[in-house]
């Protein structure tokens, strides 16, 4: 990225933080059109929901003197076909012929690109902080591999873990033992997939899946053991081309306001940015916050998550349409306004607290986005209950719903107020 382009980036960024959304239900943005001054526009809605995903703000890492470099540089998700050369139509990455490449990255973006990058550049350097665990994607609707990867409730949560801090310790023990047979099998691929014994250890994982997010490509592996392709650590390499591939923002990291890249104003001028750092969301069942009205949100905090990440937004959806479509009953025509209670919103955040204990196991993980890339292990002890109170369901996501189906079935709309 240039410094035109850096410059660019950055008044974007500052025009989208303009962007306010307020609980008497005025939207504030601002539209850039091309060859014109920037407008404020003012929308008025009855309801909004917040869906801005959790994997969209790509992430830069922190090295010093990165704007220095002379050379081609950007984040794979802003794919720069000037310096490839192709289109999305046509994938041929031309321009990289004769050219050393730098990736920095092993994970889920790396893992689809290096082969590619591998087949047309001269000399391809990937940079690896920690080794990805790659499976076969062998298809098979019934074996799966989700199925079989049985440690990774340490990610989604499980109804018979831990119950207390004390008891994660021994969890932790026991998902890396149930864990260790389909490591075993991966480091197995690995030995039969790399040729060079020294590159082969270096691209054995050595945690549970758990802590990382499993990954299945059958070329990766041979491509890294290609002889135009080198496996490096941090020592310098010329380079012509430096790409990205370090993911994105943490999931678990920032609120529905920063994800959406805004500020949202609730009940008495409260900014959810501020709010939910210091003291935690004040939701019911994840959905939507007492301080908030109107106002709704899909998850993850508060709420639940699986593997399938579109199965859980399809959950989220149902649950806020019924209350949507409950509380326009309710309100038969007249203006309303759809609210937790205060001592069902502080109910539900301590049910959150005390169902937490099954997801500490990401604490000690090698870094990344499941543990806020290490950051988990370094929170002091007073702001523990707030990230507590801030995360997941913490007994799977089946128990999650079997509550929110148990709570729509009963018709009451216990904890919501209407008014």
């Amino acid at each position: 990225m240039d410094p035109i382009q850096l410059a660019q980036t950055k008044t974007r960024y500052k025009e989208e933080r303009k962007k306010r959304l307020r609980s008497d239900g005025n939207a504030q943005f601002i539209q850039r059109r091309k060859g014109q001054a920037p407008e404020t526009l003012q929308i008025r809605s009855k309801f909004v929901t917040i869906a801005a995903g959790v994997l969209n703000w790509p992430k830069l890492p922190k090295i010093p003197g990165i704007l220095d470099y002379q050379g081609d540089m950007f984040h794979f998700a802003l794919l720069a076909y000037d310096v490839t050369g192709g289109s999305p139509k046509e994938p041929s990455l031309t321009r990289l012929r004769n050219k050393h490449i730098l990736i920095v990255g092993t994970g889920a973006t790396a893992m689809q690109i290096v082969p590619q990058l591998a087949k047309w550049c001269k000399q391809l350097y990937v940079v690896q902080r920690t080794p990805a665990m790659v499976d076969a994607p062998a298809v098979n609707l019934v074996d799966d591999g989700w199925t079989r990867a049985t440690a990774l409730i340490g990610l989604t949560g499980y109804a018979e873990g831990p119950k207390s801090p004390e008891e994660i310790p021994a969890y932790t023990a026991r998902l890396v033992e149930i864990d260790a047979p389909r490591l075993k099998r991966n480091h197995a691929r690995v030995d039969q997939e790399v040729k060079d014994p020294a590159i082969a250890e270096k691209l054995k994982p050595w945690y549970p899946v758990g802590c990382k997010r499993p990954l299945f490509h059958d070329d990766y592996l041979r491509a890294v053991d290609q002889d135009n392709v080198t496996l490096i650590d941090t020592n310098g390499k010329g380079a012509d081309v430096v790409i990205f591939a370090t993911g994105v923002l943490a999931p678990p990291a920032g609120t529905p306001a920063e994800k959406a890249n805004m500020s949202v104003i609730g009940l008495n001028g409260v900014s959810m940015s501020e709010e939910w750092p210091r003291f935690g969301p004040t939701t019911l069942h994840g959905v939507i916050d007492a301080k908030f009205p109107n106002l709704f949100l899909s998850g993850p905090q508060q709420a639940s998550i699986s593997g399938n990440y579109r199965f859980s937004l399809d959950e989220y959806a149902k649950h806020i349409s019924y209350i949507r479509v409950e509380a326009k009953r309710r309100a038969n025509g007249a203006p309303l306004a759809v609210v937790p209670s205060a001592e069902a919103a502080e109910d539900w955040g301590m049910q959150v607290m005390m169902h937490s204990a099954p997801m500490g196991v990401a604490n000690g993980c090698t870094p990344g986005y499941y543990n806020l890339e290490g950051d988990l292990d370094r929170v002091p002890g007073e702001y523990q209950k707030v990230l507590a109170r801030s995360g997941i369901w913490g007994w799977r996501i089946e128990h999650w719903l079997e509550i929110m189906e148990s709570w729509r079935a009963k018709g009451d709309m216990k904890g919501i107020v209407v008014r």
